[in-house]
């Protein structure tokens, strides 16, 4: 008997990313993780040194109940068996010069008194690229943004 874990998002937009073609990159691999939500499936995947870095963070934060990546399309959770509760992908819209774009974090998950956080790792310039910087975001969305930079 198989079921499906993967939470299948309700918000309209972008479709997801495939991890293991980001940027032209490939998966670098999974972390096994606790904290995925589902004891039966624990692995999350990264694609470079910082975002392994940043999944070792939130796996032994002590305010951390559970993350997801918040980029996978749908396609990609339920081929590869992530648990991803809070939806997939984890689209969070903004207005960037008169257009709406989704924003695609590259985790998120819930903090222990029951909050949500945005988790990105990667070097700042190259992940506001070309994009509004969100300083509203954490006030909307989330309470906390984390941030690991290399």
């Amino acid at each position: 008997m198989s079921t499906q874990s993967a939470f299948v998002s309700t918000r309209r937009g972008t479709s997801g990313l495939d991890i293991f073609k980001i940027a032209g990159r490939s998966i670098s691999g999974f972390l096994k993780s606790f904290k995925t939500g589902d004891t039966r499936q624990v692995r999350q995947p990264f694609t470079t040194q910082l975002e392994e870095r940043l999944a070792i963070y939130l796996e032994y934060h002590p305010h951390a109940r559970l993350y997801q990546r918040g980029d996978p399309s749908e396609v990609f959770a339920l081929a590869r068996h992530l648990h991803t509760s809070l939806g997939t992908p984890y689209r969070i819209a903004y207005l960037y010069e008169g257009k709406v774009h989704d924003y695609l974090p590259d985790f998120v998950g819930t903090l222990c008194d029951g909050g949500l956080f945005i988790a990105e790792a990667g070097r700042d310039r190259e992940k506001r690229k070309g994009q509004a910087s969100f300083p509203s975001l954490n006030r909307r969305h989330c309470r906390r943004e984390l941030c690991i930079s290399g």
